[in-house]
């Protein structure tokens, strides 16, 4: 069975944030990034070129192989930002109605820019995802 391409890499968030060219998709990001800090309890760490993850979980896959990936974790993309989370039923969905424009696809959160979502609200949403991998 091939290796996980997605793996954590030694490059620093600072590193990574200087390759934003766009100053507010700039701000957006080290933003983000302390808010999942925070929400998880660990530093950043680039998984692969472009994923900013945040702590780490092992889980089970095909053929008794073992993968890790981040507990959260968010990506720069041409459209906006795409947050990596464990989305649920329940509180996730009181928190997503209140949480601003943005939209669900499996589990993952997709949003333009912070300033279109309320900040405390994701915040908790972070920390209930975090919660749920912990």
């Amino acid at each position: 069975m091939p290796e996980a391409k997605t793996k954590p890499t030694k490059t620093s968030l600072a590193t990574y944030l200087k390759a934003i060219a766009d100053p507010q998709r700039r701000r957006d990001t080290r933003a983000l990034a302390g808010l999942m800090s925070r929400a998880s309890g660990a530093r950043p760490v680039l998984w692969g070129p472009s994923i900013v993850g945040f702590g780490s979980r092992d889980y089970p896959a095909a053929g008794g192989k073992t993968v890790s990936s981040p507990v959260l974790a968010f990506a720069l993309r041409a459209k906006g930002f795409v947050l990596y989370l464990r989305l649920g039923s329940g509180a996730h969905r009181n928190l997503l109605r209140d949480l601003g424009v943005c939209k669900v696809s499996g589990g993952c959160l997709h949003i333009r820019q912070l300033s279109d979502v309320d900040l405390p609200t994701l915040g908790r949403l972070l920390i209930q995802s975090a919660k749920r991998l912990s």
